[in-house]
């Protein structure tokens, strides 16, 4: 299964890199990154011709209707190759450079890379959720660690910023959830939801602050500005802002208005 080894490959990699040392945490960076790039070079081959081979479902947490729903569509599998492409030119770019604790630094690089494309690939809101959180945590001590002069209040900021955001959007992840028949996370359950209006604007809202605050079109400057510096200084490209502006779109749109007045119908 091409998609589930896309998220496997920098998570497996990047749980073994923190217990190398030398140069092994970079050539292993390098290396799984030359992978996933291929992995994802076969998938797009294989989305031509038997696109169903790459959607996986499985049960997760039966008690709570989730499951491990994973699959690629066009725009899935367009992202997955940014980043793959993405998080090689960074390794190549960085390759020459030493930095303290190297295992942990590429460690965390390569889990943010799992999370990114778990987020790009998750057709379960709980997974999805869960795959955001792995994309962004990482990041937080990438920032912290090996960020700028003023890493860490600028990192503090980012994530608080981050987890009022996530929580607001588990929040409405949750209302969903509730509005299902059958108490399921699928996407596919959420899209033939009707939703009374003030239960519409309640997710709209939660979409908005959980996904929009970290689109490139809506910053908070004196937080962005900050935040960016700490990343360059980290030799680190911006997961966070690529994976808030692209990565969640299926479920940025998560409400529009349609069939019946005074109702919404998610889709």
């Amino acid at each position: 299964m091409l998609t589930v080894l896309l998220i496997l490959i920098p998570l497996i990699t990047g749980l073994l890199t923190f217990g190398l040392k030398g140069s092994g945490p970079k050539v292993l960076g390098l290396v799984s990154s030359l992978a996933s790039l291929a992995v994802v070079a076969g998938a797009l081959v294989q989305f031509q011709h038997a696109p169903e081979a790459l959607q996986l479902s499985v049960p997760w947490i039966p008690q709570l209707g989730a499951r491990f729903q994973v699959g690629l569509d066009g725009m899935g599998a367009m992202l997955c190759l940014l980043t793959a492409i993405a998080f090689l030119l960074v390794f190549i770019t960085i390759y020459n450079r030493n930095y303290e604790r190297a295992g942990s630094f590429y460690g965390l690089m390569l889990l943010s890379q799992a999370g990114l494309v778990g987020v790009f690939t998750a057709y379960d809101a709980m997974l999805f959720y869960v795959f955001w959180e792995l994309a962004l945590i990482p990041v937080y001590f990438l920032c912290s660690m090996w960020g700028g002069e003023k890493r860490i209040p600028v990192t503090f900021k980012f994530f608080i910023y981050t987890f009022t955001g996530s929580l607001l959007m588990l929040v409405g992840i949750i209302y969903l959830y509730l509005q299902s028949p059958d108490r399921s996370f699928s996407y596919a359950a959420f899209t033939n939801l009707n939703l009374p209006a003030p239960g519409a604007v309640l997710v709209i809202l939660a979409a908005v602050c959980g996904l929009c605050h970290q689109d490139a079109d809506l910053p908070l400057s004196y937080l962005a500005t900050g935040y960016l510096r700490a990343v360059s200084h980290a030799g680190n490209h911006d997961p966070v802002r690529g994976d808030g502006e692209n990565g969640p779109l299926r479920y940025r749109s998560l409400a529009a208005t349609r069939a019946a007045p005074g109702r919404v119908h998610v889709v």
